[in-house]
């Protein structure tokens, strides 16, 4: 069978963003930097102004791409950095991001119009994201996982619904890039223990093992293991 992933989004409160275009902009440049790094295709358009849809070809990856994105948002909100543990987290930059993994029609020119089973499990389940909490959900054509799945993705997204900008920067170059402490220190010009508090304070072991861990349960799931 030839599955993939799509992710179809939405942009938090994008009526209260001042310059909702720049937090697109963010969006727009993340994409090819995600590409570069995870080696794999990403296909992705915006559409109706505040929502974006995107395929890849490996699912396992799909978590750590929509864990990617949010922290990229959240870390990139135009506010006074070097004093960001006052911004209320539900002010920072953020988006709805539903999960679908599933068989897929031939690929149409543009990702909006294809069609297939995957589209149809993101696109419906985003619907009913609009009236609850939750910023990351997923749900995939193995009934049997999918409980699982929204555990996971329940627990997931109440850790990172919880990261500061400053743990957002941190962690998205722990999880793109497999930076060191130091690595991160030197990148973001802080002092090592100031980076080791951001990545606690953002349980980032919690989140590498899940991610780990979904993508070997998908991995499995797709080659039957």
């Amino acid at each position: 069978m030839n599955f993939k992933a799509v992710i179809t989004g939405d942009i938090v409160h994008s009526r209260r963003i001042e310059d909702l275009q720049a937090l697109l902009q963010v969006l727009k440049k993340t994409i090819p930097e995600i590409e570069k790094q995870l080696k794999f295709k990403i296909y992705f358009e915006f559409y109706r102004g505040d929502s974006f849809q995107l395929l890849i070809n490996k699912p396992e990856d799909i978590i750590k791409l929509a864990i990617l994105l949010r922290s990229k948002l959240r870390s990139m909100t135009p506010c006074l950095k070097s004093d960001d543990t006052n911004v209320p987290l539900d002010e920072l930059w953020d988006a709805r991001i539903s999960i679908g993994i599933g068989e897929a029609d031939k690929p149409a020119s543009r990702v909006v119009e294809s069609t297939g089973e995957v589209f149809e499990l993101s696109g419906k389940q985003l619907d009913n994201m609009k009236n609850i909490q939750d910023r990351i959900r997923l749900i995939s054509a193995w009934k049997e996982l999918n409980h699982q799945f929204e555990i996971i993705a329940k627990l997931s997204d109440a850790i990172i619904s919880k990261w500061t900008l400053s743990s957002c920067e941190a962690a998205y170059r722990r999880i793109l890039f497999g930076e060191t402490q130091k690595q991160i220190a030197q990148k973001l010009k802080i002092s090592q223990p100031a980076v080791h508090k951001r990545l606690s304070i953002a349980n980032i072991d919690a989140i590498e093992s899940m991610i780990n861990y979904l993508n070997l349960t998908i991995k499995k799931q797709m080659h039957g293991i």
